[in-house]
């Protein structure tokens, strides 16, 4: 890996821990704070994973392998629920979930709580696996930092930046902001 991968990947995994961190204030923050700062956290999250560098695994023959669970679906379902809870009717929007399969395509529901679950829930195996690696094995953790943005929680933020955008511009600002929140 060259030094200046290191480099960018160090701060995908700053980013990755700053949003960690706003999931992890869920409770101390008004919602309006808590959107407001996940907006941000998801622009800063979603730019970095952007700028991971493609990468292929010349350590291990199971480059998966790198990433363990650091977080357990079951833990993945509380934080869901009480996500879900913090953001109350804010939470269900509809979409489109491929914009380019019409005129068949039909809204379906979404969950701003799942999508910000499911973004913590990659970010912490890979925060975690980063956390206990090496010179040898990083370039795996990096591999994998890469392929679960590319397919799956790099869609969960843009959706989530979605909704979030709606939220804070579209739909009834006042009641998300609290005495002192604006």
């Amino acid at each position: 890996m060259t030094p200046d991968q290191k480099q960018i990947f160090a701060v995908f995994i700053t980013e990755a821990k700053a949003f960690c961190d706003a999931i992890n204030a869920y409770e101390t923050l008004s919602l309006g704070k808590f959107v407001r700062q996940l907006a941000f956290r998801v622009v800063r999250l979603y730019g970095t994973g952007l700028q991971l560098p493609d990468v292929t695994s010349e350590t291990s023959n199971d480059p998966l392998a790198a990433c363990s669970r650091a977080f357990s679906p079951e833990q993945e379902s509380l934080l869901r629920h009480s996500l879900e809870e913090k953001l109350g009717t804010y939470n269900t929007y509809r979409e489109i979930f491929d914009p380019y399969d019409y005129p068949s395509e039909e809204p379906i529901c979404g969950s701003l709580g799942n999508d910000l679950a499911e973004i913590y829930n990659d970010l912490c195996d890979v925060v975690a696996a980063y956390e206990r690696t090496d010179e040898n094995t990083v370039i795996d953790v990096l591999w994998n930092a890469q392929v679960k943005f590319s397919y799956h929680w790099g869609e969960h933020a843009t959706k989530a930046l979605r909704v979030l955008d709606s939220l804070m511009h579209r739909q009834n600002i006042h009641e998300l902001v609290e005495d002192g929140d604006a």
